[in-house]
């Protein structure tokens, strides 16, 4: 997938916009599909002013997955924006998901954790290097 720009929003819901393919994935984990307008008519108003992509881009809304709590909202957010860099559509879905992901909640929270932990040695600048 080439560069994007993902914006969470605080209804839940996150979207990921690939310039390259002009497709907006939506990731609804909570399932609320009267606030999906506000998201849409939000990247409408934002994302493609941006991007220089007004009007071109389509909308694709991924509810293969759903938040079953109160707090793991952007884990699930997460996974789905890993399963499209990997090569999951609307079509193809059920190949990438599955149900038993949602056992594993504490095992990504680690994973992601881990893989934070990993890019912030990678990214972090020595304090005397910042300049005013």
């Amino acid at each position: 997938m080439g560069k994007g720009v993902g914006r969470p929003d605080p209804l839940e819901q996150r979207t990921l916009v690939s310039r390259a393919s002009s497709v907006s994935s939506i990731s609804a984990t909570t399932g609320l599909q009267s606030n999906l307008t506000s998201l849409k008519n939000a990247v409408r108003t934002v994302v493609e002013t941006m991007l220089n992509m007004t009007d071109r881009i389509q909308f694709d809304v991924i509810s293969g997955c759903k938040q079953m709590d109160n707090s793991s909202c952007g884990l699930w957010c997460l996974v789905v924006l890993e399963l499209l860099l990997f090569g999951a559509t609307l079509e193809n879905w059920s190949d990438y998901w599955s149900d038993s992901l949602y056992e594993e909640v504490v095992y990504l929270r680690m994973r992601y954790l881990h893989k934070v932990i990993r890019l912030q040695g990678h990214l972090s600048v020595d304090i005397d290097e910042v300049s005013e």
